[in-house]
């Protein structure tokens, strides 16, 4: 969603949400903003649950259901702000 709404298809969550920032039409806040990054690292880590499927997976049912849930709220926080602001999420000529 972060992409999409950065217009850079190969943008990291860290450089999209940069690029939001600059474009001026959608505020998040600096501590939300760092919440979102530091749930991102968190799920990048080796305990995290990008990483779940390796030999050994130490993820919980509950962690999983936290993730699937914040994701989810993101992408609707994101949508609710990009409408407010007047912001296209279509993607025609990508």
């Amino acid at each position: 969603m972060c992409r999409v709404i950065s217009k850079d298809k190969n943008a990291t969550l860290g450089d999209a949400l940069k690029l939001i920032e600059k474009q001026g039409k959608i505020e998040m806040g600096t501590p939300l903003k760092a919440a979102f990054l530091k749930l991102y690292g968190w799920s990048s880590s080796s305990e995290g649950i990008r990483h779940a499927l390796q030999d050994q997976p130490n993820l919980t049912l509950e962690e999983a259901r936290f993730m699937l849930i914040t994701c989810s709220a993101f992408i609707n926080y994101l949508k609710g702000k990009c409408v407010k602001a007047g912001v296209s999420l279509s993607q025609k000529g990508d």
